[in-house]
């Protein structure tokens, strides 16, 4: 009963957390068509993150401190270059370029991308010996040709009807309402929104082996989130050097890192470093789908953007590769439980009486 209340807990969990990162592709379009440069948006971010993080590491955490080890400030280092200041560039990029629904496509390549990251370093057993084990390896297969195939074929606009709703009127002088793309930009486009996913699979699976040695998820996010906003901000003090450029006003760019830096470090990285140490890095880029689903459905309705022929064809293909590679996971979990249970019986048994 424990373990399944775990399992809705964890669940109810990452399906917030991917409802606040479909919130934050909108915010990322909406600040990038404002014309804010890219990487004041991620130096901002972390700032109002950091503040927000640190003090409720401190609030609700402050007696763990004297568990911190040296090794967790690396770890955090690694996991704001990868989560943080690089991964947010490159994930700002690709939108900027295609769209916020690509983008979120692309992330649903992290549970097979994760899958071949943990092989490679030995986080994970390949079992080619058994049917599961192959089965994975097809579903890894299928996911990267459903990425391809959005990188090279868009196809005609499918018109679902439409609403009186359109943003991107309202950020920019030059709004981009038509979402006309040339195809130069939509592959350099997906390859950085793919170059993302990879490096949010390293931060799932440096962040799980942190929260192993050190299971306090604020603390964590606080060290991860400091971390990021020191990249971030010399990352874009060697890059704008026009003061005016880094003024807030009472606008969507104020909206977009303030509330990227609330959502992100105050609720939503605590949570996925929660479900890591709980649940595995598996389990939680398993959730990706569902930010496509929230981010498909918000620029329809508020941005005017139809879903393209292409794009619902690569993610039919990278969803039904990812639900075939969790499905033998469940049942190489399943077949390694009923193992330890019968073990355990068979030791039982033989104990005197």
């Amino acid at each position: 009963m424990v373990e399944r209340n775990g399992a809705a807990v964890a669940t109810m969990a990452m399906v917030i957390v991917q409802l606040i990162f479909s919130i934050l592709n909108i915010s990322y379009k909406l600040a990038a068509n404002d014309g804010m440069p890219l990487h004041l948006v991620i130096a901002y971010r972390f700032l109002f993150g950091s503040v927000v993080s640190i003090l409720l590491a401190l609030l609700m955490e402050r007696k763990n401190c004297s568990k911190f080890k040296l090794k967790i400030v690396f770890y955090g280092f690694i996991c704001g270059l990868f989560g943080g200041s690089v991964g947010q560039y490159l994930s700002l990029k690709g939108i900027a370029l295609t769209s916020a629904t690509l983008a979120s496509a692309m992330s649903n390549l992290g549970p097979a991308i994760t899958f071949i990251l943990a092989i490679s370093l030995r986080l994970e057993r390949l079992r080619l010996d058994t049917i599961e084990g192959k089965i994975k390896i097809f579903a890894a297969a299928v996911s990267i040709s459903g990425a391809i195939l959005l990188a090279v074929y868009e196809g005609p606009a499918l018109n679902i009807g439409k609403t009186n709703i359109n943003l991107l009127e309202t950020t920019s002088t030059h709004p981009q309402a038509n979402h006309n793309h040339s195809g130069h930009n939509l592959i350099y486009g997906t390859l950085l929104a793919f170059l993302n996913t990879v490096c949010f699979s390293f931060f799932l699976i440096i962040q799980s082996k942190a929260a192993e040695e050190y299971p306090f998820p604020l603390s964590l996010s606080a060290i991860m989130t400091t971390w990021a906003a020191i990249q971030g901000v010399v990352l874009a003090l060697s890059m704008e050097r026009n003061w005016n450029e880094w003024k807030l006003g009472w606008n969507i760019r104020l909206f977009t890192v303030f509330s990227m830096g609330i959502l992100t470090s105050g609720l939503s990285f605590p949570l996925i470093a929660w479900c890591l140490r709980t649940r595995g890095p598996i389990f939680v880029s398993a959730f990706t789908p569902l930010c496509l689903v929230f981010t498909v459905v918000a620029e329809h309705l508020f941005l005017q953007q139809k879903p393209h022929l292409g794009t619902l064809l690569g993610c039919i293909i990278i969803g039904g590769g990812l639900y075939v590679l969790l499905w033998a996971k469940a049942q190489e979990a399943k077949k390694h439980e009923d193992k330890s249970t019968w073990q355990q019986n068979e030791d039982t048994s033989q104990l005197p009486s």
